[in-house]
């Protein structure tokens, strides 16, 4: 168990996408949201 674990983690880190493609597409799609709030907040101030 310990060892599934050990070899998860690590193609996690890695970026291999057998069977894990949730997890590696989990922080861009973070990052997207939350570029994407910023630009919408940013175009909101410039405005006023």
């Amino acid at each position: 168990m310990v060892n599934n674990d050990g070899i998860l983690i690590e193609r996690i880190l890695k970026g291999d996408n057998t069977g894990f493609n949730r997890n590696k597409d989990f922080l861009p799609w973070v990052f997207k949201i939350a570029f994407n709030l910023y630009r919408n907040f940013y175009k909101k101030i410039k405005r006023s």
